[in-house]
């Protein structure tokens, strides 16, 4: 998906099109709460073990993926990715690190994936 992204962007950024791709971690919805019970497990225990590998000690919401999501749909966001592809691979990271990083500007590939 990375690649076929930067490929978008080198392709279409000259027509003024803006390729993004976005690939959340674990996240807190009802699927993963279909799949602790699957598992034997009460939903809190599972996003317990989940938040414990992720470094900022949390899961993600669906309000942090729609938060990053209607970013880079934005103006503010295609001004800066004329001629770049945004990859994001956040697992939990707050909704504010994520904008920022991605308010940096620049044409480059940027990725925001916390340390593991």
């Amino acid at each position: 998906m990375q690649g076929f992204t930067k490929t978008l962007a080198i392709e279409l950024g000259p027509f003024g099109v803006t390729a993004n791709a976005v690939a959340p971690g674990f996240i807190a919805t009802a699927m993963t709460r279909a799949t602790a019970k699957r598992m034997n497990i009460s939903f809190e225990d599972f996003l317990a073990g989940a938040a414990s590998q992720i470094p900022v000690g949390r899961v993600g919401q669906p309000e942090d993926v729609a938060a990053a999501i209607s970013f880079l749909a934005s103006e503010e966001a295609g001004t800066s990715r004329a001629r770049s592809s945004t990859w994001l691979a956040a697992r939990g990271t707050e909704r504010r690190d994520v904008l920022r990083g991605l308010s940096r500007g620049g044409d480059h590939d940027r990725r925001l994936v916390p340390p593991s």
